[in-house]
C-alpha cells in the first residue's frame, strides 16, 4: 500500500512537493488536532515555543497518505471530514484560518460495508475518500513482482547501511517466488534485509533466507508425531519480555539454520556442515550447545 501511494505521488504533478504519511490507527484522540492541524506557540503545556505545523499543513501542494484509515477513531473521522470539505482549518490555540491544498490517499484492509453498517465508519467520509478505489492484490497473487521488489529492497538496504553491493541468485528468486508471503511486501523486504545481514557472500542463495513462513499457528496445529523432522524443526520460544543482545539474536538465527539443515539432510552431519559452509568441529560444538541428542544430530 505504501509503495502504491509513493507511486501515485511520484507520477503526479505534485511530485516536487512533500508526501506526508500518517498512521491513522496510531493517532491518539487527545492529540489528533495538534498532530493534524498543528498548534500556535504557547497553546498548551509542553508546546514548542514557535508552534508547529500539523500534517495537513505540511502536505500543502503535496500528498497526504493516511494508512489504515479504517482503524481511525470516530472523533478523528469527524475532524478529517471537516477539513476535506474545503481544505480550511485552524491550528490549536489560534484563530487564523489556514488552507492546505493536498491530495489525500488512504489505505486499509478493512471491510467498509460492514463498518458502515455497524456505525464504526462514517458513510459521508467514505464517499469523500472512496471516489477512486484501487484493489491491491496480495503478494502471492502477483509473484511476477517479487524479483523487482526483492532487488529494490536489497539495493536500498545495502546503500542505506553502506554495505558492499549484493545480488540475489536466480535460485534465490525462484525460492522467493515459491513462498506464500502471509506478510506481503513488508515481510519480503524484512526477509531480504535479514539475509543481507547474515550472509557473508556477495550473492544471496536460498539457504540464506532460513525459515520464511512465520505462521506459528501451522506449527501448533501440526500432527503430534515425534518424527525426526518434527524434533529438529521444533524451536524454543523466546521470552518477549526479556531483552535480547545482538549476539543472542545471531545465535538463534544460526540455531534455526542448523536445525533446518539437519532436517533436510536427515541428520547427516557432514552434509549439514558442507551445506552451511562451516567446519564439522564447529557443528559438533553448536549441536552440543543446542542440546541436540547424538541420535538426532
Amino acid at each position: 500500500k505504501e509503495l502504491a501511494a509513493h507511486a501515485i505521488h511520484k507520477l503526479s504533478s505534485r511530485r516536487d512537493a512533500t508526501m506526508v504519511m500518517v498512521n491513522a490507527a496510531a493517532l491518539p484522540a487527545t492529540l489528533v488536532e495538534s498532530e493534524l492541524f498543528g498548534y500556535e506557540a504557547g497553546s498548551f503545556t509542553g508546546a514548542e515555543r514557535k508552534g508547529r505545523k500539523g500534517k495537513i499543513e505540511q502536505a500543502d501542494n503535496g500528498t497526504l497518505f493516511f494508512d489504515e484509515v479504517g482503524d481511525m477513531p470516530s472523533e478523528v473521522q469527524v475532524k478529517l471530514l471537516r477539513v476535506l470539505q474545503d481544505g480550511s482549518f485552524q491550528r490549536v490555540g489560534g484563530n487564523e484560518s489556514h488552507h492546505s491544498n493536498f491530495r489525500l490517499v488512504t489505505a486499509s484492509n478493512r471491510n467498509f460495508e460492514a463498518m458502515i453498517a455497524d456505525g464504526t465508519f462514517r458513510l459521508d467520509l467514505f464517499y469523500r475518500i472512496g471516489a477512486v478505489t484501487i484493489r491491491l492484490p496480495s503478494l502471492r497473487e502477483r509473484l511476477e513482482d517479487i524479483p523487482l521488489l526483492a532487488e529494490m529492497a536489497l539495493n536500498q538496504f545495502t546503500e542505506r547501511h553502506g554495505q558492499r553491493p549484493k545480488t540475489l541468485s536466480d535460485q534465490a528468486l525462484v525460492f522467493l517466488k515459491g513462498q506464500r508471503w502471509p506478510g506481503n511486501v513488508r515481510q519480503l523486504i524484512h526477509m531480504v534485509e535479514r539475509a543481507a545481514i547474515f550472509t557473508e557472500s556477495d550473492v544471496i542463495e536460498p539457504a540464506d533466507f532460513g525459515h520464511i513462513d512465520s505462521d506459528a499457528s501451522e506449527v501448533s496445529q501440526a500432527a503430534p508425531s515425534d518424527t525426526f523432522e518434527d524434533k529438529i524443526a521444533r524451536e524454543p520460544k523466546a521470552d518477549p519480555a526479556e531483552p535480547m543482545r545482538v549476539s543472542r539474536a545471531v545465535e538463534q538465527v544460526e540455531e534455526q539454520l542448523i536445525r533446518q539443515a539437519l532436517a533436510r539432510c536427515r541428520g547427516n552431519k557432514k552434509q549439514v556442515a558442507t551445506e552451511l559452509g562451516i567446519s564439522r568441529s564447529y557443528l559438533y560444538k553448536r549441536l552440543a550447545q543446542m542440546h541436540v541428542p547424538e541420535s538426532e544430530g
